[in-house]
């Protein structure tokens, strides 16, 4: 679980640190005021080795990413599209700090000539051809307070539009149980399907069940059917009907997804953006009630964005039905002095400022 987060020169932070994280943090605040740079740093951070973390964080925010448009592809991440200044992202999860530090590499120049040499090394070989006369993307990565794991090396663009990533060294090991959710979200039916059949061999089907009944009582139960090679979710419900639950409506699918991503990926992280699409008001506290059990029995953690006030109010009802007194923080984002500092509330505290009906989004 990640508990302290830093940020140096990403997006709209020149500085910003936060530390109390917990197992449920809602974070709120002014658009623009970098709600979603919160969540995104956190996926830059522990999905760096992925090959396309750079498309994925575009997408997380609904951009189109045009190949061969080089300085669309990361540098916006940077305080002032600067990416000489370096971007730093630490966290510490699970008693463990992890730091990543990026900046253009001005030293090394892509040339026709270097695409077509040999890489020198046992564990990667193969590169696209990169995109010519471009800068590479410098990064260095330690993990641990004695900087026990640590790894260097060079993001590049190719010409296909993708990322290659070029180590200095072989890399450490390497585990991103992180799943990020925006708000353009999309079921990938395989994946969900995937994810179903696992819990269902685990025995775990009735708490998918059961967090899905809170919006849906008619549900009985669910199975696969494969069709043209895509599994799909099907539910059937007390008359004996069966649907594929892809139709059953938007704020069905979006529970799903978060409980079921949590049920197949135990000791996950879950970043949630505008977490509130989807549902309707009223469901709010069944929602983060049930969720105050899932993250509790699946040990994994939600950090989620919100305007809504329902849902805030809903959070601070739904986890006080609940025995934990400790697994709910609130965050508000605001802009003092050209600096954006956040603003953080207990579960006590934001049930008092709510029952005093103060404004704390």
């Amino acid at each position: 679980m990640i508990t302290e987060l830093t940020i140096k020169n990403m997006r709209c932070f020149k500085e910003f640190s936060i530390d109390g994280l917990t197992r449920l943090t809602l974070i709120s605040g002014l658009n623009g005021i970098g709600k979603s740079t919160l969540l995104e740093s956190i996926i830059l951070l522990l999905d760096r080795r992925s090959p396309d973390i750079f498309a994925k964080l575009n997408s997380f925010r609904g951009n189109v990413f045009l190949p061969n448009v080089v300085h669309r592809l990361w540098e916006p991440l940077f305080s002032d599209m600067d990416s000489t200044q370096e971007l730093v992202v630490s966290v510490r999860d699970n008693n463990v700090t992890k730091i990543l530090r990026l900046r253009k590499n001005e030293n090394l120049t892509t040339s026709f000539t270097e695409n077509h040499q040999d890489i020198n090394n046992d564990f990667q070989k193969n590169f696209p051809p990169f995109i010519n006369n471009s800068n590479p993307l410098n990064f260095s990565y330690c993990c641990g307070d004695n900087g026990d794991n640590y790894e260097t090396g060079n993001y590049y663009y190719a010409v296909n539009g993708n990322m290659t990533i070029k180590f200095d060294s072989p890399p450490c090991q390497y585990t991103a149980n992180i799943f990020p959710i925006s708000s353009y979200y999309l079921i990938v039916p395989n994946v969900i399907s995937e994810w179903f059949g696992k819990i269902e061999l685990s025995g775990k089907k009735n708490e998918l069940l059961n967090a899905l009944r809170i919006l849906n009582p008619d549900i009985v139960d669910l199975f696969t059917v494969v069709s043209e090679g895509i599994g799909y979710i099907y539910a059937t419900d007390k008359t004996g009907g069966k649907l594929p639950i892809q139709e059953m409506g938007g704020g069905i699918n979006k529970l799903l997804l978060i409980a079921l991503t949590m049920i197949a990926n135990p000791r996950c992280i879950v970043l949630i953006d505008e977490i509130e699409n989807g549902f309707h008001y009223s469901f709010h506290s069944s929602f983060w009630k049930i969720m105050d059990k899932l993250t509790s029995d699946t040990d994994c953690q939600i950090l989620a964005t919100t305007h809504s006030y329902e849902c805030i109010q809903g959070a601070v009802n739904g986890v006080n039905e609940n025995t934990n007194s400790d697994s709910l923080r609130f965050i508000r984002l605001e802009e003092l002095n050209k600096k954006i500092v956040p603003h953080i509330f207990t579960k006590e505290m934001l049930t008092f400022a709510i029952n005093s009906q103060v404004e704390v989004r």
